[in-house]
């Protein structure tokens, strides 16, 4: 994944650099990649053949935040309620315990997106 980078060089003079990223997975259909400099802030590209475990209903890793960069994807949960995420939208993710929840990628555009832990 590529990145730009914005820094000062030697002579104080505002640069870009395209940076690329390495990613973590065996297909174009899955892949993690870590921000470097980070902990724990992390992309993910998922299309909707590549993680089919998801429509299982399951808990949160942790408490974090999970903005959606692109693509669509719809969760729900065991009350039956549902929602569509389009790019965007930003999901407050605090469910660690309890019922969980059930997400599935819709579409042909691969879904991107950013995790950003909570404090």
């Amino acid at each position: 994944m590529r990145i730009i980078r914005l820094h000062v060089d030697e002579e104080g003079r505002s640069r870009f650099d395209d940076v690329d990223l390495p990613s973590e997975g065996t297909n174009e259909v899955l892949k993690t990649t870590y921000l470097p400099g980070t902990e724990g802030v992390f992309l993910r590209t998922l299309t909707a053949a590549s993680n089919p475990g998801s429509e299982q209903f399951h808990t949160a890793l942790r408490r974090q935040y999970a903005v959606n960069l692109s693509g669509k994807m719809e969760m729900w949960l065991k009350d039956g309620s549902r929602r569509l995420i389009v790019p965007g939208d930003i999901i407050m993710t605090e469910d660690t315990h309890g019922d969980g929840h059930a997400a599935r990628t819709l579409g042909d555009e691969p879904r991107i997106t950013l995790y950003l832990p909570m404090a």
